[in-house]
Formats: C-alpha cells, structure tokens, sequence
C-alpha cells in the first residue's frame, strides 16, 4: 500500500513567502486550488444514483441513452461491468457501500420507513467517512441519505462534517420537498429536485477545494427512483424509441412461485392490460428522461471540478445503490427479487493520474469492496471487521481479477424470507427461504442461470418438479451444469463462514489424522449436512483443486484422503453444506503426510482451555485452525513424574507433527519455549500422554501477532 504525506500545519506559511516573491495576483493567477494545497491525497467525489438498472447509460452500449457527461467519467477511466451489490435495497445497500459489510453485520437489513420509524444505521458502525474525516479529509454529503431514523434524518453526522440531505428515500412531488442542512430543517425547496442537489454539489466543491485538506464529497440523487419524474418541459426522447426489455417473455412459470403474488408483478399486468406495451415504454421513456438530467447535473459537477484545477488530482466515482425493472420478468419497480436489473450496476472510476485511456474491466467486484478500495486510495488502512477487500490493484492496472464469486443477500422480516445469491460471473445461483411465508412454501426453491448463453435470466436451469422434489441435491448429480453448481455451493458455504452469515454451518470439533501418504478428517455439524474435500499440494498455486464428495446428508463426517505423497504437505478446504444450500468452511494449510510407520503417538488432552485475550487458539487434540508463516520452535516432552527431557525435533507450523524417536510410555508434560514475537497461554505446558505403537502428534497451540 503506498501513501500520502499528510499535511504537516494548515498553516499559509508557504503561501506567504512565495506572495512576498511574486505577488498575490500573479500567484493566484499562475496557480491551481490543488497546488495551493499542502495535502496531496486525492479528492473523491462519489456520484450514486438511485434504483437506477443497467444498461441505461451510453458508456455501457446503448445507442438510445444521452449521457454524454456520465460517458466522459470512463474516457480516462474504467468502466467495471460486473459490480454486485450486497443487497439490492436503497438504505442497506448504501449502508454496505458506506461501512464495507454485509447487511446481517451493520445491522441495517431494510430501510428506514415510515410505519418503523426507528430503523437505522447504528452510529457504532463506522462508516468511510468516518476514517477520511478522522485523518485530514473534508467531507461533505448532498442528498438522500437514507441511513437514519425516518423522522429524524440529521440524528447522526455519519462522518460528513458539512450535509445537506433529504428526509426519507421516496419524494413524490420533486418540485416540494424537506431540505436538512447539517441536521436542521432549514426551507422548503420548489427547484426541480436533481438540479438543486447538483447546485449545491457545485457549492460545495468551491467552497472545500479552497481548503487545505483534501476533500471528499458524497452526492447521492433521488433519481431516477420512482416515481421517475421527469423536468417539466423536457422532452428528449421518444416512447416509440424504447427498447422493450427481452425477459418480458419470462412468465415467471419456472421461477420462485411468490413471484406471481407480489405487486410488483400485478402492477406490471395492470399496466400491459390498461395500456398495452405503449404504456411500458412511456414508463421508460421517464427513465431515460430523468437519467438525462442527471446526466446535465453530472456535467455541473464535473465542470466544477475541471475549473478549479483538480481533476488530476480527484477521483470521481459513479454507481448506482441498486437497480429495479421497467418490464424485466413482468415486473415493475422493485422489491423482494434478485435478478441483475436490481442487484447489478455499472461503476465508472476516473483516476487521470493513473487511469488514461478509456478502459473496461470484468473483475468480479462486490459493493462491500468499494470502501477498502477509497481508503487505500487514500493511502488508508480499512478498518479490521469489514468483510470487502480493496480493489484498487484493479484500478492502477496491476491486476485484471479481483473475487472468484460475489455475494448477495436479502431478507424481509415482515414477510419472514430470506433470498441468497452466489455468482461466479458466468453461472448464478439463487436460493429462497420461503418456509415462513405460507404454508404451501419451504426452503428448497433454487434458480440456477447460466449468464454466458442467458444474460436475462429468463431459463431457471433448476425449476422446482413437484413438492418433494430437493432441486439442489438433484441438480449436483445432473449434467452439464452439476459440476458448476457444485463450486456455487462451495463458494456460498466460504462467503457465509467468512461474513459470519447467521445461516451458516458450524463445523466443529474438527481433527486431522495422518498416515502413510492419506490424511483423515473428522468434524461434526449440528445438523445434516455434505462431507466435501478439495485438496491439492501445499504451494502449488497452479494445480488444480482434487475433490472428495459425499453428497449424503450426516451429522459425524469423517474422510479418508489416500494416493498422497509420503512426506508432503497438503493444503484442504473443508465444506458440509445442507438440502437448503447453507454451507460451513474451514480452510486447513501444511498438513504433512507420514513418511514412515512411526512406534509412538501422542494424544493431546488439555488440562485448563484457555484462550487470553482472544488472540491465540488452543486446539483439543488436533489442528482447529491453520497457522502461517512458517516458524520452528524448541518444545521439549518433559517426563512429568522424572522431568526428563526429550526434544521430539518438533516444527511449529501449523499442522500434525511427528517424531521418530522411541519415547517410553506415559504421562509427559509439553513445553513451550517461543519466540519472543509468539504470544504465549498462560499456561507455560500441558498434560499429555504417550500411547504405544501409534504416532506423535501435536496440536495448534498459539498464533503470532501482528
């Protein structure tokens, strides 16, 4: 990670000195408002629309748009086409965008509304915000902000030390609304609602570009979410124009059966019945319309910014926070769905100083990952608890991949469902939990989609049969898509055990067993699961994944790995994963195979559990986690009754270990002498005892601290 250096006075010292030299008039003349400033850290300006779908943008190929000024972002930019959002609803999609979570850990899972009132983004949560503000940064917010309780919208600052935001997350009348400045409700506005946030966006990158610090400014529109009104008098497009949208043939007769109940598809029927196709495509002609005019206000802004001197030296970024349909699947609007139009954006980011050139990447990117990758432009450390990873190597050119799978999550407490999506780039599956919406429903409706051949997601690879029929088990048997499916599953199981998904499958009491050229794994689960293994050679990046499946459903799992090489270390991915597609992981590194038949085994029984302060594990006979890097340790076996010592030539690094020589049965003590840069337990040994005829084992027992 490189970074900047940060200012070290705000004072005009230097300003002064060279007034003396040349004069105020020259110098202001001669420089720009970013070379007058001491920090050179970027500005960022984040432009994100609402309920806007993609493909409406003329960046992204279509010939109808007119967003030229949106369009000019990715002239010296990239235009990312595979950003998924970690959950396709206004206020908790921001919410992750804001925080670098997933919904179930920031707690905000639907929006701030009218009949609840008190939902919102807890302030614990820290925001991007928050971390730029608190090292140098000026930050400002114009728009909807949609994070705090629905009556009282400037309850929480959020990290922007300046903000003028909107109350609530839906404006029916876009020519009068409540206007907020920094919390208090100052007037009522009559201008045509995009155009004023992009006035006051304008203001305010005036106003902090003549600041000494960097800025960062968060202009969030209400548009183009219904009811999608268009600027009185605008007229640039034409209904006859409008592309109608390929899935409207999609009777929804294969997808999840809630679908045909929901208003958002009765509204659809309504529309067809009073007004036939015409009347969808004057619905997007609004869209099309209102996206016109924001791209005018994203014109101001980036006028703004090019005639203060900073656009080398600001990163622009443009998103939407969610999608939502205008015919797709015989919907309109948006609500308890998952399909590309509502969970998918385009994301444009301009870096002049690093992004020339008009460029596009396919990187998989979730939107939790926005946030790490803004903080590491910044040269700032993401917080430790977030799930995103930083995708700025993507953006500088160094790499052209970023995740192997996105995740998306959706859960309505009301109606007490919950939806998951895994997505590799080219196959998407997604799961429904219906079991307390009606009694006719349970947890096994699945859609598969293959995205490559079925962009529109019209043809579910995995449509439901009949009632007792479990399409997830059915399908990892079918070809040709049973071994995709298998990956998509495996991929969900890490995302949910790593974002501590409150659905996800604990495997506990896991051990390891090593024998001649095999390793043997033993775990439990609380309720029936898979027993599956990948596993390849340690350090062998490029080789392939060999797999181990048992696809029947077990509580006590246990597997056998034979055909290894003797004397190798392996690295194994552990997954049980249920009927309903909730998984659990445990990835497992350096586990060695025995090289020869050895006389002893020690078996590990620890006599007081501790684990201090959380920061080291202690594993009950066996590995419970991996251990890296590699670090050898002097540990001696201490004959607990004659305090004979033996050293078994131990190595500490994470796996079974062994030794081969002959040591006398009995009761022994297990010392530790680490490292001074190892934390050990309070504990400085403990009980173990030898067994004859079997092998030495050791057990994980601390872990290095940063």
């Amino acid at each position: 990670m490189f970074s900047y250096p940060l200012p070290k006075s705000r004072s005009v010292l230097s300003l002064a000195i060279l007034t003396l030299a040349f004069g105020i008039g020259a110098f202001l003349f001669l420089t720009s408002s970013n070379e007058l400033r001491a920090d050179s850290r970027p500005n960022i300006v984040v432009i994100i629309t609402d309920d806007q779908p993609p493909g409406v943008l003329g960046i992204e190929g279509n010939s109808v748009a007119k967003t030229p000024n949106i369009d000019s972002i990715g002239d010296n930019g990239i235009l990312f086409n595979k950003l998924y959002l970690a959950i396709g609803i206004c206020g908790p999609s921001r919410a992750s965008i804001l925080t670098g979570k997933m919904p179930y850990n920031h707690g905000l899972i639907v929006n701030p509304n009218r009949a609840e009132p008190e939902l919102h983004l807890s302030p614990d949560q820290k925001t991007v915000t928050e971390v730029l503000r608190d090292n140098g940064y000026y930050t400002g917010m114009v728009g909807k902000c949609h994070l705090n309780p629905f009556y009282e919208p400037g309850k929480y600052s959020r990290g922007f030390d300046y903000s003028v935001t909107l109350n609530g997350g839906q404006f029916l009348n876009w020519y009068k609304y409540d206007v907020y400045r920094n919390g208090e409700k100052t007037e009522i506005q009559t201008q045509y609602l995009t155009d004023f946030l992009g006035d006051e966006a304008v203001k305010f990158i005036n106003d902090a570009s003549s600041k000494s610090e960097p800025f960062f400014l968060w202009l969030a529109t209400a548009a183009p979410h219904f009811p999608t009104t268009p600027p009185t008098g605008q007229d640039r497009h034409k209904p006859e124009d409008m592309p109608l949208p390929k899935s409207m043939s999609d009777d929804l007769s294969t997808k999840t059966p809630y679908l045909k109940n929901t208003a958002l598809h009765q509204e659809y029927l309504d529309l067809l019945e009073s007004s036939g196709t015409r009347g969808l495509q004057e619905k997007i002609e609004d869209l099309y319309e209102v996206m016109s005019n924001v791209d005018d206000n994203v014109g101001k802004v980036l006028k703004a910014i090019d005639e203060r001197g900073i656009r080398d030296n600001t990163i622009i970024v443009f998103l939407s926070d969610n999608g939502a349909y205008f015919g797709e699947h015989q919907l309109l609007r948006k609500g308890p769905m998952v399909y590309n139009e509502q969970i998918r954006t385009p994301l444009i980011i301009s870096y002049p100083k690093i992004t020339s050139g008009k460029n596009e990447s396919d990187a998989l990117v979730s939107s939790i990952d926005i946030m790490p990758t803004l903080l590491e432009a910044a040269g700032l450390r993401a917080p430790d608890d977030i799930d995103g990873k930083s995708f700025w190597p993507v953006v500088k050119g160094e790499k052209s991949s970023h995740r192997s799978s996105v995740y998306t999550y959706y859960m309505d407490p009301k109606r007490r469902f919950t939806i998951r999506v895994i997505n590799n780039g080219g196959m998407k599956l997604i799961h429904s939990d219906l079991t307390d919406l009606a009694s006719a429903y349970d947890d096994k409706f699945f859609e598969l989609y293959d995205l490559k051949n079925d962009p529109e997601e019209i043809n579910n690879l995995l449509a439901r049969e009949d009632t007792e029929d479990s399409p997830l088990t059915r399908g990892i048997k079918t070809p040709p898509h049973g071994r995709a499916l298998e990956g998509l599953r495996r991929a969900m199981a890490q995302w949910q055990t790593a974002t501590n998904d409150p659905r996800r499958i604990e495997l506990n009491s896991l051990e390891i067993e090593t024998g001649l050229g095999s390793v043997t794994l033993k775990w439990g689960t609380s309720m029936p699961a898979t027993t599956e293994i990948e596993y390849r050679k340690s350090g062998c990046i490029n080789c392939t994944w060999e797999l181990s499946n048992d696809f029947k459903m077990a509580t006590d799992h246990n597997v056998t790995i034979d055909g290894l090489e003797k004397g190798r270390r392996y690295d194994f991915n552990v997954y049980s994963i249920t009927e309903a597609g909730d998984g659990g992981h445990k990835s497992i590194r350096g586990v060695r195979t025995r090289l020869a038949d050895d006389p002893t085994r020690i078996i590990g029984r620890i006599v007081n559990d501790e684990n201090e302060n959380g920061r080291y594990d202690i594993g009950e006979k066996f590995i419970k986690s991996p251990l890296a890097p590699l670090v050898c340790s002097n540990e001696f076996l201490v004959n607990a009754s004659s305090s004979q010592s033996i050293d078994p030539d131990f190595c500490n690094f994470g796996g079974p270990y062994y030794s081969t020589g002959n040591i006398s049965p009995g009761r022994y003590k297990l010392l530790l002498i680490l490292p001074e840069n190892w934390k050990s337990t309070s504990r400085s040994s403990y009980d173990i005892e030898i067994v004859n005829g079997q092998t030495i084992h050791k057990w994980f027992m601390v872990r290095q601290l940063p």
